[in-house]
């Protein structure tokens, strides 16, 4: 592997109470990942991230996006909306509630 390239860890018990626990949808697991990896590879532990973002990223149309970051702000896991902007809403990754 080069040492160029960046990796991020999910602890698994983390992943298991989310994603099976929870019952999470799989588009809401999509953004979960890729607002958390979005923060990862900043080293940041919030971030601002507007819709068309995540549909770039998924592949998604805007209202399965929001029907998906809606169940996922429902479903209890420590990624939480805290604010919201021009430009999109701002997530924070709750490292407490995370047992990580």
């Amino acid at each position: 592997m080069s040492p160029d390239q960046q990796f991020f860890k999910l602890n698994i018990p983390l992943v298991d109470e989310w994603f099976r626990v929870t019952k999470l949808p799989s588009d809401a697991i999509v953004l979960a990942l890729h607002i958390l990896r979005k923060m990862a590879a900043w080293n940041k532990t919030e971030d601002t991230i507007s819709v068309s973002q995540l549909m770039t990223a998924s592949g998604m149309g805007e209202r399965r996006v929001q029907r998906a970051l809606k169940a996922l702000e429902k479903s209890g896991c420590p990624l939480r909306k805290i604010g919201h902007g021009r430009v999109g809403s701002t997530y924070s990754f709750e490292i407490g509630r995370a047992h990580v």
